[in-house]
């Protein structure tokens, strides 16, 4: 089965759908968000070697705890000049949830700020806290792993017998070769790795989905 593939290219391409209907953006990062589901352990067994055994999807809407339930929140600077904000949060009784609010709170705090922060919790309880003070290592954020599709090279994923790593090829470097020869070059190879016609549409139409990041639409 053949596809003809009409390729636009920027200005004319748009990389969301038309603001003419509000609805179409939040349906475009629905669907986006959907396939990602589905790629994104691929991606991380062929980039980052990690081949997860067993997982268990959770809730994405994440609470937030909004800056005025702060207690004390100023910014300072030390005698030897350094800029930093002070937090203190007041406790009457102990929480043994506080290390976490403390851990949100130092999130949401350096998010807005960008600076330092030293922060304490003074306790007024009748007995000897029994809160804890400090994370575990293993649940302490010190950085991010990257992978940055523009820079893997597009013969990479191609050459994959992977259908879903072929469809990322159109998130990747493509070498400073034409992106109408590079997209024949993905649906082709999706074709040789499809099993059936179904299985080809469906691999098409999360490619039609992915393109859009590239500023690309296929027709």
């Amino acid at each position: 089965m053949f596809y003809f593939v009409v390729i636009k290219l920027p200005p004319m391409a748009k990389k969301r759908p038309s603001h003419t209907d509000p609805d179409s953006g939040h349906i475009y990062d629905k669907i986006f968000r959907e396939i990602m589901d589905e790629l994104a352990f691929v991606v991380l067994a062929r980039f980052k070697n990690y081949h997860i055994k067993g997982i268990k999807k959770l809730d994405d809407k994440l609470p937030t705890t909004t800056l005025r339930e702060v207690d004390f929140l100023y910014e300072v600077e030390d005698e030897t000049g350094n800029s930093f904000l002070l937090h203190i949060e007041f406790q009457g009784g102990d929480d043994m949830e506080m290390l976490y609010r403390m851990y949100e709170y130092h999130g949401i705090l350096v998010r807005k700020y960008k600076l330092p922060i030293k922060h304490f919790v003074f306790y007024f309880g009748d007995r000897p806290s029994r809160m804890a003070k400090k994370l575990p290592e293993a649940l302490v954020f010190k950085d991010f792993q990257l992978i940055d599709f523009k820079s893997i090279d597009y013969r990479q994923l191609l050459s994959s017998n992977s259908g879903a790593e072929v469809v990322l090829t159109i998130l990747s470097d493509f070498q400073g070769r034409p992106a109408e020869a590079v997209i024949r070059m993905v649906l082709q190879r999706l074709r040789q790795l499809s099993d059936n016609e179904q299985e080809l549409k469906s691999w098409f139409a999360k490619l039609t989905i992915l393109s859009r990041l590239r500023k690309l639409e296929l027709v």
